[in-house]
């Protein structure tokens, strides 16, 4: 089963570069690009559709693994993965309409929601769940609420986050390799291969979107992503042979993409606060500001805080491997280091804007 993964792997990276490469002479065709204007971080039209590939790709090889599974070839799927080809499928479509025109933000949350309860109902009905800090709970109506925030706040978040050259393909990379290494410590195929798929798909859309990018991810490749990450740790917490509450994979799923959640959750607070429309596009992300000030020209810029933010991720990806194998340390280590983190990140955003 190793050897499929790694071959569904390759195959599935290859078929997202050469699709991405023809997707990008057809947007240019069709005229779908994101055109520069006072919020962006680019200066000349950029197809934005090439997110389609890493959607279309990840999700029709998961549903390869899957099906294995269901056929007796591989281990049989825990619960809430027919949920998830559901969900995953929904926020693919639904976001590739918003890159092709705008929808209405009910309808896009609505479906997202949805999405989120198609996996939620099967993977934590009835079973105790392990929460960061809190410890193991029973499914209540909060929980429940709780649970469908996370998903809806992550597969947006990932999308506000989306907004310089590099950096959401960058995080998935990351992120996937992540949860490839939890697969191989829990020995459950399915999470394995999801994570060596979607760092595959990532890595390959990188060649064409690292700075200067020649194509965007856009909203159906970010919110693909964002609702992957966010549903893994349900996915994998009743679907291992490891018991729940010896594997943090909620604490895990937040360290994978820490930079994001944070980066994501302050920005939003602090326009809550100040009474601004938290739902218009704006360029007030920490990441958008160390990109907009740093010295150089754009593509440096791009360049420097992806890499960044690709390094915080690093940070991330060790902090997860380390509670992994380390469940009965208190997560507040964890989310004490992400604070100093983040504050450090805080600073030097600080410093670069005076700079400039």
């Amino acid at each position: 089963m190793s050897l499929l993964i790694a071959f569904l792997a390759l195959i599935s990276g290859l078929a997202t570069w050469l699709g991405v490469k023809r997707l990008r002479v057809l947007a240019l065709q069709r005229n779908l690009v994101d055109k520069p204007n006072e919020r962006s971080s680019h200066t000349v039209p950029v197809p934005r559709v090439g997110g389609i590939p890493i959607f279309g790709i990840s999700w029709l090889a998961m549903c390869f693994i899957i099906s294995l599974g269901y056929l007796g070839i591989g281990p049989t799927p825990g619960p809430g993965w027919l949920g998830f080809l559901a969900g995953a499928f929904l926020v693919g479509c639904i976001s590739l309409l918003e890159d092709v025109r705008e929808l209405p933000r009910l309808v896009r949350f609505g479906v997202h929601a949805l999405a989120g309860i198609l996996v939620l109902i099967p993977a934590i009905q009835g079973t105790s769940i392990e929460l960061p800090v809190v410890g193991s709970v029973l499914p209540s109506l909060l929980v429940w609420i709780l649970c469908l925030i996370w998903i809806v706040g992550l597969t947006n978040a990932y999308n506000f986050m989306d907004g310089i050259d590099g950096i959401a393909g960058t995080q998935g990379l990351i992120a996937g390799i992540g949860w490839f290494f939890t697969g191989i410590g829990t020995g459950f195929v399915p999470i394995t291969a999801a994570g060596a798929i979607i760092a595959a798909t990532c890595a390959a859309f990188l060649l064409h979107n690292w700075a200067p990018a020649k194509i965007f991810m856009g909203d159906v490749g970010s919110t693909f992503l964002g609702f992957t990450f966010a549903c893994l740790p349900f996915l994998a917490i009743y679907s291992t042979p490891v018991d729940p509450s010896q594997a943090p994979f909620i604490l895990i799923a937040f360290f994978l993409v820490w930079p994001f959640v944070v980066d994501a959750s302050f920005t939003f607070m602090r326009r809550a606060r100040n009474r601004e429309n938290v739902f218009q596009a704006h360029r007030s992300h920490l990441y958008q500001r160390l990109a907009a000030n740093y010295e150089g020209n754009r593509t440096a810029n791009h360049r420097a805080t992806s890499g960044l933010y690709g390094f915080l991720a690093f940070c991330g990806l060790v902090a997860s491997h380390f509670y992994f194998h380390n469940p009965n340390l208190s997560p507040w280590l964890g989310l004490l280091a992400v604070g100093i983190l983040f504050a450090a990140l805080f600073v030097h955003t600080s410093k670069v804007e005076r700079k400039a």
